[in-house]
């Protein structure tokens, strides 16, 4: 273990992927390398159904956010187990699963190294400064149908920023990082149906910015399902008229890949604060000090989205 308790550090994360995604039987996939030349890996673990569509588990796409890599660890572990009757089993059944437990890989070794300690821009990003869950391209049907589109497009610090001292900076363009673009290229490749990106501390559930009363509603029966297999049940952000495009990535996945697609926050700000009222460093913040609880919590959630998904039809994919 780390310098930040009862959480890996790099070496120990990509061990036990290896050993997650060999119990599986699946295969280890490299979708790129980060700024500083570490690859971004993952486990593809097949169907037991030929043909069976794909889904995507990712996280840590912000450094400081590991309770999301340890709950996409538990969702790559229950799909190993094999166990008759459990849920996962049913995923596998039903879907190809790949997961990605973590994007920012540069982010995450940076964390560990500091002990966890510095702002939310030094741990945040990656190696260029960069917010990568706004470095995607803004999908191309655009702000028309919402509040922006009649008011304008404003720079939202908390939503996206073009200020490179802020911990929300886009980058210089789309795509500018080589950790967004190895994300974005797999994506294109691989036309998930349904996708979860693990992130921390809300404990929200929050789906992409659509127009649509259809994809409106698919995302509250979605949500719905995923809440359902939670004991402690997060609540749903959705904008709608009020919402915009902000270069995250399930904006992108929603839009431009025709995946049912999730941001989903583990670790509430309820139990951060009961925690710390005053936290001794900004990883303490992030991540529960035991998350072992949250990630009970929050994988069947993942699976029971993923699942729900399979079964609905994405209103924007085309054959």
């Amino acid at each position: 273990m780390s310098a930040l308790g009862a959480y890996p550090d790099e070496d120990a994360r990509e061990r036990e992927l290896d050993a997650l995604c060999a119990q599986a039987g699946g295969a280890l996939v490299t979708l790129g390398t980060s700024v500083a030349g570490r690859p971004i890996r993952g486990a593809r673990v097949p169907s037991t159904t030929p043909g069976a569509p794909r889904v995507l588990v990712n996280a840590n796409i912000h450094g400081p956010e590991h309770v999301g890599s340890r709950t996409a660890m538990a969702v790559l572990r229950a799909l190993g187990e094999k166990r008759p009757g459990e849920r996962a089993q049913e995923l596998r059944r039903a879907a190809e699963v790949v997961v990605v437990p973590c994007v920012n890989v540069d982010g995450f070794a940076r964390t560990v190294a500091s002990g966890g300690r510095g702002t939310l821009k030094e741990l945040r990003c990656n190696e260029h400064g960069v917010d990568l869950n706004r470095n995607f391209p803004p999908p191309t049907v655009g702000d028309q149908g919402s509040f922006w589109g009649l008011v304008g497009r404003r720079d939202l610090v908390i939503a996206g920023s073009s200020d490179p001292a802020r911990a929300t900076w886009r980058g210089p363009a789309p795509l500018s990082e080589p950790e967004a673009k190895a994300l974005y290229d797999f994506a294109l490749g691989e036309r998930f149906h349904a996708a979860v990106s693990l992130h921390s501390f809300m404990g929200t559930f929050i789906p992409p910015c659509v127009r649509t009363a259809e994809e409106a509603r698919g995302y509250r029966r979605l949500v719905a399902a995923a809440r359902r297999a939670q004991r402690r049940r997060y609540l749903r952000l959705q904008w709608g008229f009020f919402d915009l495009f902000t270069g995250e990535l399930e904006d992108f996945l929603h839009h431009e890949t025709g995946t049912w697609a999730v941001t989903l926050e583990c670790f509430t700000l309820w139990q951060t604060f009961a925690q710390h009222l005053r936290a001794p460093t900004l990883f303490a913040r992030f991540n529960p000090i035991d998350p072992t609880p949250v990630v009970d919590n929050d994988a069947p959630a993942v699976i029971a989205f993923l699942l729900a998904a399979l079964a609905l039809p994405h209103p924007r994919r085309s054959g």
